[in-house]
């Protein structure tokens, strides 16, 4: 038992020479990637080459608690083809779409918190996003269509804040939904074709973690279907018996997570009775002083952090973060049900 326990530990703590040799393993792997790419590039002149996923170091993330089991293989370029999805579209396409990341990060650098959303701004530019591609379906541009799909569903897929920080879960519901109609249709068009396999198995990707990572946290299920209607893949009745187990899995956890609070007036009057002096108060700093498994801590935040951010700061300081912790009162990733509670007592 202890040579196991010894093993395991040597697993856990990988040695200087381990880890510089995954790491050169890595570095090699992708250069070799790099290599491919810039000849499919070379040969593609009227192309835009789009990376729809990153490459990903396996054994980084394993060290830092990302991924569970046993210490990950030595990274081979094989291996990295499997995971870097990529597809070729229409350059001048690609160039006249509006960049979706862009304005999500500005949306984000321009907020300033204090208890406010800012899902409202991220909607209002996901809305013009549909509203961009019905246009170029109208029109009988599928490449650009299509490009714009891409644009905008890697915008909603590398930043969460839109439905994890929402007070209109119904928005973020209705706004997938649309997404996914969308792809459907342009799925079904000639220009889709030659990446059919690539785009559905990266939207398959986005699906999973919408309609069960997002649903669980909007406490509502969330329906992304964007497969083609022409796909004999896939019947409907598959498709709803497999999108119905997930709101089924997550219901009981969503229902025991949401908070719900007594309408009454009274209420209402004492939520609101401090509203003309809120300027001052987002403008001074809170100190808190906690306890909890045996443990102290004294934070200072400021006045304007929503309670989500405040949440993070605690989860930090006493060290059960599920995430990389980020001073910005509207990023961070909200810990999974049951997670971290946190009760309004009215006086």
């Amino acid at each position: 038992e202890g040579e196991e326990g010894q093993e395991e530990g040597q697993e856990e703590e990988p040695s200087k020479e381990v880890r510089a040799a995954h790491r050169k393993a890595f570095s090699d792997a992708v250069a070799i990637i790099q290599t491919e790419v810039d000849a499919l590039i070379a040969g593609s002149p009227g192309q835009a080459f789009v990376a729809l996923t990153s490459l990903r170091n396996e054994f980084e993330d394993w060290e830092e608690g990302m991924i569970d089991g046993p210490m990950p293989s030595m990274a081979t370029p094989e291996q990295l083809r499997q995971q870097f999805l990529y597809v070729l579209v229409d350059k001048a396409s690609w160039r006249a779409v509006r960049d979706y990341m862009r304005h999500v990060e500005q949306i984000e650098d321009g907020h300033m918190g204090g208890g406010t959303s800012m899902s409202y701004k991220f909607f209002a530019l996901f809305r013009k996003g549909l509203a961009a591609v019905r246009s170029a379906l109208r029109s009988g541009s599928n490449s650009r269509a299509l490009a714009e799909l891409i644009a905008l569903t890697k915008a909603m897929k590398d930043d969460d804040q839109w439905w994890g920080d929402t007070d209109v879960p119904e928005e973020a519901v209705s706004i997938t939904k649309a997404l996914g109609g969308l792809w459907s249709t342009v799925l079904d068009t000639d220009v889709a074709k030659p990446h059919l396999a690539t785009i559905r198995a990266w939207l398959g990707h986005v699906k999973r973690e919408w309609e069960g990572e997002a649903a669980s946290h909007l406490g509502q299920p969330v329906r992304f279907k964007f497969d083609a209607a022409s796909l004999p893949t896939e019947t409907p009745e598959k498709t709803v018996a497999s999108k119905r187990a997930v709101p089924a899995a997550i219901a009981p956890k969503a229902k025991a997570a949401k908070i719900t609070f007594t309408k009454s007036d009274a209420v209402e009057a004492w939520t609101h009775r401090l509203d003309g002096d809120l300027a001052h108060r987002q403008s001074s700093a809170v100190q808190l002083r906690c306890e909890g498994g045996g443990k102290k801590r004294a934070i200072v935040v400021s006045g304007a952090y929503p309670l989500k951010a405040v949440g993070f700061a605690l989860a930090e300081a006493f060290g059960v973060a599920v995430d990389s912790f980020d001073p910005h009162p509207n990023k961070g990733k909200a810990p999974p049900p049951p997670g971290l509670g946190l009760k309004i007592c009215q006086d």
